[in-house]
């Protein structure tokens, strides 16, 4: 096998690697955001005074929205791998 055929095999592999690691992140933090957003204090979001005073006494939010925010860095990481794979040009 020449070198060449060698470098279009691993790079190939190595595109459907990133490929599957990028949708793996995207799918991840997608169904992650979905399942933790169902703890977070619901209600009226435009009456303020009750909307509000409901989210003072959720002992919680806290958590709920780190884990908000990590599922969306997961999320956002699976976006920015796929122009990685895109945008290589090929071998």
């Amino acid at each position: 096998m020449s070198t060449a055929q060698r470098l279009r095999q691993t790079g190939a592999s190595t595109e459907g690697a990133s490929l599957r690691l990028a949708a793996r992140l995207l799918l991840a933090g997608q169904l992650l955001f979905i399942v933790i957003t169902q703890f977070h204090t619901g209600g009226d979001a435009n009456n303020h005074v009750s909307i509000f005073a409901r989210y003072a006494d959720s002992g919680d939010w806290k958590g709920v929205h780190a884990l908000q925010f990590g599922a969306i860095a997961l999320l956002t990481a699976g976006l920015l791998g796929l122009p990685r794979v895109w945008l290589t040009p090929d071998l």
